[in-house]
């Protein structure tokens, strides 16, 4: 394991490459999509992806469309070079018109090729540039980039998933080949962080309460690309961590995911430990873990086609309809603590919880042990939004959440978090990621044996969009950071 938590790629090479091969081969048809082509291509079933491919219709034709565009886009551009008036026109971040007519023309020259093919890998490429100038340099008032980025979208809502894999195989092995030290650090922190702290817990606003505004929790930041965040959310959902017909939140939260079509800036994975002290230390539900996930960014154009599950729903926050303990944090503070005089104003209370919900446990005197966050450092794109599961609290109540953040000047509006599973126990967790990391070790060593009899070049390949290292923040601070 490297500084970076970053993997070295060459074991995932050789699936990535026959992957691309057969995506390519898929789109490269000029002929509507046949039921043949969704079963070859979304074996899956993502919501997203069918919604994508039956959009797209021909993949031939809209590539054509898409090139047509971006021919007319740089000659919009160069006249504009051209116009005296346009001299000192300076664009986002002090870009200038021939810098912006630079990397279009590069599209133009590299997307079709000379046997007049296209290079779908060029698609994230021309989606992420149209993306950038409509939210950026909309004032120039180029025409048809608005039908560029619809086109582009759909698009690269099928090849940006479809290139970490297209069956469940090959989903959970390529994202095992990029994210596994990663796997292996969270595994590491989630057994550590639940130690003891070395906060003094002698005044009670320290030792219980686990939404006090003095109350510490162990955090863990990691901050990555694109394609590691697409990486660990398809261990989660491909690794075996729950039995979906057996759990119906979990079947739910991998439906709200498979209509997630793209994952922005901002992206967010939360694991959270919380341990309830009124538990045996050896027994299983002394500690519990929570998954919870947020796409990131909002856009500006379709805000209402992004999909939203049941909000933000921590075991802890369904105990308030319960008696709660007389010297809990959240009493005292209603009471006026006298050494407290920054009181954090209370949460409304909950709604009850909608019928087909299961019931959590009752964690009364719950502490937060530890929080783990896996944030995407890609670039930034508009997600819409649509309801996909109707939400147990009104709007209102949601945007007082502080889940999300909404308006504030020089910060993205990012889409607050939704609760993937908020009953998962550690042992539960710990085991998933090791016989994941365990399965992997034996597959390289079993692949490493067979290299040594039959020696051959490794070409470790692309990294994938948004490649890069993984950076991690540690510290402690107080709830809800």
């Amino acid at each position: 394991m490297n500084g970076l938590l970053d993997s070295d790629g060459d074991s995932l090479s050789s699936c990535q490459h026959r992957v691309k091969a057969r995506l390519h081969s898929i789109l490269q048809q000029d002929a509507t999509f046949s039921q043949q082509d969704y079963e070859r291509l979304a074996p899956t079933g993502s919501i997203s992806l069918l919604k994508s491919m039956a959009a797209i219709g021909n993949p031939v034709e809209i590539c054509d469309k898409v090139f047509a565009l971006i021919e007319n886009l740089t000659q919009q551009i160069q006249e504009r070079l051209e116009d005296p008036k346009a001299a000192d026109l300076q664009l986002y971040h002090s870009e200038t018109l021939e810098l912006m007519l630079q990397r279009w023309s590069k599209l133009e020259r590299d997307f079709r090729l000379k046997s007049g093919r296209y290079d779908i890998s060029k698609i994230p490429d021309i989606y992420d540039c149209v993306k950038y100038d409509v939210q950026h340099n909309a004032g120039l008032g180029l025409h048809g980039t608005d039908e560029l980025l619809r086109l582009s979208k759909a698009l690269a809502d099928v090849v940006i998933p479809q290139e970490y894999g297209i069956s469940r195989e090959e989903k959970l092995e390529i994202a095992v080949g990029f994210c596994l030290p990663l796997l292996r650090k969270i595994l590491l922190d989630l057994q550590r962080t639940h130690e003891d702290e070395s906060v003094n817990k002698l005044h009670p606003l320290y030792s219980r309460g686990v939404l006090s505004p003095g109350r510490h929790v162990r955090t863990r930041l990691y901050f990555t690309s694109e394609s590691h965040v697409h990486s660990l959310l398809s261990v989660f959902r491909y690794g075996g961590l729950l039995d979906e017909s057996q759990d119906a939140q979990w079947q739910r939260a991998l439906t709200y995911l498979s209509a997630i079509s793209e994952l922005n800036y901002m992206t967010q994975i939360v694991i959270m430990l919380y341990e309830d002290n009124t538990r045996d230390p050896s027994s299983e539900e002394r500690f519990h873990v929570e998954l919870h996930f947020s796409p990131g960014v909002k856009g500006g154009e379709e805000d209402g086609s992004a999909p939203t599950g049941y909000g933000f729903r921590p075991a802890s926050s369904e105990n308030e309809e319960m008696q709660t303990d007389q010297g809990s944090m959240e009493d005292l503070c209603r009471r006026g603590a006298p050494d407290e005089p920054d009181r954090a104003p209370q949460p409304a209370p909950q709604p009850p919880e909608p019928s087909g919900l299961p019931k959590k446990s009752p964690l009364i005197r719950n502490r937060k042990a530890g929080s783990m966050e896996v944030l995407s450092e890609s670039s930034s794109s508009r997600p819409g939004s649509y309801r996909l599961f109707p939400s147990s609290r009104p709007p209102t109540e949601m945007k007082q959440s502080g889940l999300g953040f909404e308006g504030c000047s020089m910060v993205p509006t990012i889409y607050p978090l939704e609760t993937l599973h908020n009953a998962l126990s550690l042992r539960q967790v710990s085991d998933f990621l090791s016989s994941i990391c365990q399965r992997h070790t034996d597959a390289h060593t079993q692949a490493s044996a067979g290299t040594v009899t039959h020696p051959r070049a490794l070409d470790p390949g692309p990294k994938g969009r948004g490649g890069g290292g993984w950076g991690e923040l540690r510290g402690e601070g107080p709830a809800g950071f």
